[in-house]
């Protein structure tokens, strides 16, 4: 009964400390390009230091991307060298923070790029999802993709992993140079004509139909359909080169032409109070350096926001504490994206925060705030 007890009172104790407010004293703020504005507070008596970034999402030259390393599904590299190679006239990074986690150097859950999808859902892992109008989901991730002609439907099974028997599989150039298949089946090499989109049908045309050949090359924004065994025989009859054919797929609910996702692990925050589901997952319970993606209730402003830790002048946050903080900087839903040595915020050639290996680690992807300025 005692411990019954204590256990009661420490979560009573725990979520009202998420009504307390935090003394933040402002380090340094201003504005980094039009409608960005980077904010370092210093928490004093936990302590801790915090860097904001808060991304006016109505400034029609503003942007939400994520960046692969490497450019492949598969590779790692620190975010400020991916916004290197990201920058461009147009194209500017204006900030960079790390995004989901990693195993094998490749990241946990899906990823969308520009509307191309690298891999499929983990499932109990979350994402965030952006559409071509900056409108924004977190969501349960799943995979249901089909190739869709004149006169059938074929389920496709995997995307960028290699081809099991009786499976049918999508490539793009995130997998690699080429499908990396064996001679036996078939593969239809399909080029969109407005664009890569995910919760959408994107419209194709077939560029090239191989039969018995395999590794078959891929270009840049081209998309491969792949199957052997009994799903050849879908494949071989009725797809010409020159045909138009429809891709579709789905990988969550509430949001439509999807471009960008990112996966991350819990959704901490719903709606402007703390998922208690999520309180009693151990690496959410200890206090750890933070990567976090917010939003404001209306939608209208993103917050990217990284807390140092595991130093002895900045120790890092637990759920609760993460609850507090983004509360009080009136975000509304949030997601907490790879955290410890892993998280880092860089604009240009400066990393802002103190990653806690010492140095920026490298990882598997990133979210990147883009201008299309020309200058």
């Amino acid at each position: 009964m005692k411990i019954l007890f204590s256990s009661i009172l420490l979560t009573i104790l725990c979520f009202t400390g998420l009504n307390a407010q935090y003394k933040l004293d402002t380090l340094a703020s201003w504005q980094v390009h039009p409608g960005v504005v980077f904010t370092k507070y210093r928490e004093p008596l936990v302590p801790n230091n915090i860097y904001v970034m808060e991304i006016d999402l109505k400034n029609p030259n503003l942007k939400i991307e994520s960046v692969k390393a490497k450019n492949r599904k598969v590779g790692l590299e620190g975010p400020s060298v991916m916004a290197r190679q990201q920058d461009s006239s147009g194209h500017r990074v204006i900030g960079i923070i790390n995004a989901d986690f990693f195993t094998n150097k490749e990241p946990t859950n899906i990823q969308v790029i520009k509307g191309e999808i690298l891999r499929r859902q983990r499932d109990g892992y979350t994402i965030a999802a952006f559409d071509e109008d900056k409108n924004f989901v977190f969501a349960n991730p799943y995979f249901d993709a089909s190739l869709i002609t004149k006169t059938k439907k074929i389920k496709i099974d995997g995307v960028d992993e290699p081809r099991d028997s009786n499976a049918v599989t999508m490539y793009n150039s995130y997998y690699g140079d080429t499908t990396g298949t064996q001679g036996a089946g078939k593969e239809i090499v399909l080029k969109p004509v407005n664009g890569w989109y995910v919760n959408n049908i994107t419209r194709c045309v077939v560029q090239k139909v191989t039969d018995s050949v395999g590794i078959t090359h891929i270009q840049k924004g081209e998309l491969i359909i792949s199957a052997n065994d009994k799903n050849n025989l879908n494949l071989k009859s009725g797809i010409n080169t020159g045909d138009t054919v429809n891709i579709y797929v789905e990988i969550c609910k509430g949001l439509s032409k999807i471009k960008e996702v990112v996966g991350g692990r819990p959704i901490f925050l719903k709606d402007g109070e703390l998922d208690s589901s999520y309180a009693t997952m151990s690496f959410m319970k200890v206090r750890h350096p933070r990567t976090i993606i917010g939003f404001s209730k209306d939608n209208s402003k993103c917050y990217l926001i990284v807390v140092d830790g595991r130093r002895y002048y900045s120790i890092g946050m637990d759920v609760w504490e993460m609850t507090r903080l983004v509360k009080q900087l009136n975000i509304y839903n949030a997601m907490n994206l790879d955290g410890g040595g892993s998280s880092v915020m860089a604009m240009g050639n400066y990393i802002f925060n103190a990653p806690s290996d010492g140095k920026e680690r490298p990882v598997a992807n990133a979210l990147m705030v883009i201008s299309t300025e020309n200058y």
